[in-house]
């Protein structure tokens, strides 16, 4: 009777669910601030910095100058609504005050 040798299962490698992690450099500071705001929103470092690195190439902002800019667009669109607002008040005051001449 003949035996035959079994050969070594082959492994398959383990899928992962995240990304490689890769080591970046951040300032002392930059950390302190990474590993603090990553800590209040109970979210990994990993996680919290890719989403910041996320949020500024999605907008195509470089953090390094353009600091300002994003505060200046939502500062630009809330003043555009507060004059859109202000218009339909005057509108909806000149209406009421007509109404309120022909009674």
């Amino acid at each position: 009777m003949a035996t035959t040798q079994k050969e070594p299962a082959e492994s398959t490698p383990k899928k992962t669910t995240s990304a490689p992690v890769r080591t970046v450099g951040v300032e002392a500071d930059v950390l302190r601030q990474l590993h603090k705001a990553s800590k209040e929103l109970k979210v990994s470092s990993t996680k919290f910095a890719s989403a910041a690195i996320g949020y500024f190439t999605e907008r195509g902002l470089n953090p390094v100058t353009d600091r300002q800019r994003e505060g200046i667009t939502i500062q630009k669109k809330v003043d555009e609504r507060a004059d859109e607002l202000q218009q339909q008040i005057a509108a909806l005051g000149e209406r009421l005050f007509g109404f309120m001449k022909n009674q």
